[in-house]
């Protein structure tokens, strides 16, 4: 025990925030791109639809790996797992900055750091839910407002360096930083609590059930499904389709709300300024939707989220001025942060926590490559059209889509046994 912090510690908090530590660099990191998109196309001379499809695709690499990374860290352990997944992530992204062919871009970029990037959420997030069984959401909402707080600071720090010393040392610089960080918060990432010796009920502190038995918000055992029980399920079917859907466009604002905000006349200030309420507004769509889910539950929060998600992008299709704009911006990011909160959360309230990272990994795969499209569907669209009007129009509808699978959703039963099928 004395390893694993001290004995009257639940040491599922260090877990929550060594998480917190790895996904505020990962994700800090990748918030940059929209600010370097500018730097890289002007320095290059390869085009915005090039460089999207680039971005496209080492999306849609770690996502696909997404389902690789949770089941190795099922088997293997998160530790490991992160620990090689931290050393590709940092040479993945040190080798854009060194790049001067596209191929360089393609074999360093799009899969070396896409490697490592697929061992951040699914890990992180999978390792919190085995930790934790009645507060998992407050305990996720910590461990992901890691990645709000990293889009909050990387991009103003990003604009700062880049005015300062170019966009290719400020690039191999955080390369650095990411790896030394990364490095040092796997140590923390401990499996389960079987794997420490640790009783779950040690979250509850006193509250804990003294025969050892895993309590749920409905008082019931909680499901332990294996993936191949999960896929039985109409649950994750429209788990699945649900994410999709929400997931099509997450990524172009985060890569395109700077280049947008300069396009409708803003400055390169104005335009950090309003990716980086982005940021803002994901940190507190992180905090607060994991203990709205452990009060509420967590489908009236994602169907908040989503109606959220609808009313921002119809202003980024509409609008041009830049406060409107700005404060949509912090909207979108707390629907986005409740987004990544909910997802692991819903995943461990329908089908348990033992199998956690290869569910998680499978259904990751479906959202996260449809959120691959989208940076690149907005960029083909702004070099025939000239603006993103369009790409978030279909932001909007999208999410009605979402919205209304969602609402399906709150129709089937959460499955009780590894053998139903609801």
């Amino acid at each position: 025990m004395a390893a694993h912090g001290h004995p009257d510690r639940y040491y599922g908090w260090t877990v929550a925030r060594a998480a917190f530590s790895i996904l505020a660099v990962t994700y800090g990191l990748q918030y940059t791109f929209g600010v370097l998109l500018p730097e890289i196309e002007a320095s290059t001379g390869w085009s915005r639809t090039r460089l999207s499809g680039l971005y496209s695709l080492y999306l849609l690499v770690y996502s696909l790996l997404g389902a690789v990374t949770g089941r190795l860290s099922d088997r293997l352990g998160p530790r490991r797992v992160i620990t090689v997944g931290g050393v590709c992530f940092a040479v993945g992204w040190a080798s854009l900055a060194v790049a001067r062919e596209l191929w360089q871009v393609v074999i360093g970029f799009c899969i070396v750091a896409a490697i490592g990037m697929s061992a951040s959420f699914v890990p992180c997030s999978a390792t919190v839910i085995k930790w934790f069984s009645e507060r998992r959401g407050t305990a996720l909402s910590l461990a992901i407002s890691g990645a709000g707080l990293g889009g909050l600071v990387f991009p103003p720090l990003t604009t700062i360096a880049v005015s300062a010393v170019g966009w290719r040392p400020t690039l191999l610089g955080m390369s650095v930083i990411a790896l030394v960080w990364l490095l040092i918060a796997a140590r923390w990432m401990v499996a389960s609590p079987e794997a420490a010796g640790i009783p779950i009920e040690g979250e509850l502190g006193r509250r804990g059930l003294p025969d050892g038995r895993t309590v749920t918000r409905a008082g019931d055992t909680e499901p332990s499904m294996t993936l191949s029980d999960a896929v039985r399920t109409g649950s994750f079917w429209i788990i699945s389709f649900l994410f999709m859907a929400t997931w099509l466009v997450v990524f172009v604002p985060i890569v395109h709300l700077a280049p947008f905000v300069t396009s409708i006349g803003g400055t390169a200030t104005g335009a950090s300024l309003a990716l980086s309420a982005i940021g803002l507004g994901g940190l507190v769509g992180r905090v607060l939707s994991g203990p709205a889910a452990d009060r509420v539950g967590e489908l009236p929060v994602l169907i908040a989220k989503l109606v959220v998600d609808i009313a921002c992008y119809t202003v980024f299709a509409t609008a041009s001025d830049l406060l409107v704009i700005t404060i949509a911006a912090v909207g979108f990011g707390a629907a986005y942060g409740a987004t990544v909160t909910l997802f692991s959360a819903v995943v461990g309230a329908r089908f348990g926590r033992l199998h956690a990272g290869s569910i998680v990994g499978a259904i990751f795969i479906g959202a996260a490559t449809s959120s691959a499209a989208g940076p690149l569907i907005a960029g083909i669209l702004f070099d025939r059209t000239g603006g993103y009007s369009t790409t978030f129009a279909i932001g909007a509808v999208a999410n009605v889509g979402a919205l209304m699978l969602a609402v399906a959703l709150l129709l089937v039963a959460r499955p009780r046994t590894a053998g139903a099928t609801p």
